[in-house]
């Protein structure tokens, strides 16, 4: 079966990398440092899940949440904001905005897989979803 496909949108390049290493097992990660172009990289790799840092320097991953979900092809797919910041206001600026689900990255990577997990619908015991 096919490995789902992730692109993950941060401006902090040894971050890509350490979260495209733990998740490598399971998805194909296409990282990138540049989200002002991102509904090319999109419409390009065609991902199952949108990964977005909130503060990116040039771009802001909430802004970036909203032209994903402004494009047709596009609206359906699930994005998750992972950031540092800890604002229950950012939470809900967030979703409000389309983002699937939030996640602090001071979570830890195992609460980014299980809200990766979430997002795909996919059930740690059961990968069945007929």
């Amino acid at each position: 079966t096919r490995k789902s496909v992730i692109v993950h949108f941060d401006d902090n390049a040894a971050f890509l990398g350490i979260v495209s290493q733990a998740l490598d097992d399971e998805y194909e990660v296409v990282p990138s440092l540049n989200p002002s172009n991102c509904i090319d990289t999109l419409m390009e790799y065609r991902p199952d899940l949108v990964l977005l840092d909130v503060e990116m320097g040039i771009c802001n991953g909430i802004e970036v949440c909203k032209i994903i979900k402004s494009d047709h092809a596009l609206r359906d797919l699930p994005v998750l904001i992972y950031t540092s910041h800890k604002s229950k206001d950012l939470h809900k600026i967030a979703l409000g905005n389309g983002a699937s689900i939030v996640v602090n990255k001071g979570s830890g990577l195992k609460a980014l897989k299980s809200a990766i997990h979430s997002a795909l619908n996919v059930d740690d015991d059961e990968s069945d979803f007929g």
